[in-house]
């Protein structure tokens, strides 16, 4: 069996079982909403394992060890809280209301946006910081609106994931996330001009956001 095709089948059972259980077990499940939770996630760690690359080494990853440890402490739980508290809670999003249906759709929009910008960037997708020698300056979809859409995609699919749940703690870790990936994306455009120089500032100039439309 493919070697990615094994960690996506042990990814997904295990975020499965911690859905399962967080979001109080068979009755998860037998809500519609509960299923297409759970899929949309098979469907996000199928996208991640298959497309970001580990990276190489470089000098302008070694300054983001600590920056992915704690967005790693932020991912990990925020599997199982957004769940925990669609058992435990009534409020103050309405369980199984429209709101958590526009979840839905809004998680699997951040999923497919962050399929075409890693198929886009293909091995240059990766956890470290670093440009390969050949690597060329990808520009098109979606590139072309947003220069971090995979950050932009990140933040849509947990915004989705928060309001599918009607979690407001969610929500909130989302904010916590943010500020993380301001400061890596510093660390990448200096990279970037650095490798690129004069191409990544026209192309800088040409993408009016950086990673949030309209704000950022």
């Amino acid at each position: 069996m493919n070697k990615k095709l094994m960690v996506w089948i042990i990814t997904t059972a295990i975020a499965w079982i911690i859905i399962y259980f967080a979001g109080g077990g068979i009755s998860f499940i037998l809500k519609s909403l509960g299923v297409l939770y759970l899929y949309t996630w098979a469907i996000w760690f199928l996208v991640i394992i298959s497309y970001r690359a580990k990276g190489s080494p470089s000098k302008y990853h070694r300054q983001q060890t600590l920056i992915l440890t704690l967005s790693s402490m932020i991912m990990v739980p925020f599997i199982i809280i957004p769940p925990w508290e669609f058992s435990q809670f009534s409020g103050p999003i309405p369980r199984d209301g429209y709101a958590a249906w526009i979840g839905i759709i809004i998680f699997a929009i951040g999923v497919f946006i962050q399929f075409l910008s890693m198929r886009a960037l293909q091995s240059g997708f990766g956890a470290r910081l670093s440009v390969k020698r050949s690597q060329p300056l990808i520009t098109s979809i979606p590139y072309n609106i947003i220069r971090h859409p995979g950050y932009f995609s990140h933040i849509l699919a947990m915004l989705g994931a928060s309001l599918a749940m009607s979690s407001i703690l969610g929500i909130l870790m989302i904010f916590l996330l943010i500020p993380l990936l301001v400061i890596r994306i510093n660390d990448e455009e200096a990279m970037l001009l650095k490798v690129f120089g004069r191409k990544y500032s026209n192309y800088q100039k040409k993408t009016k956001w950086r990673m949030l439309p309209f704000v950022y």
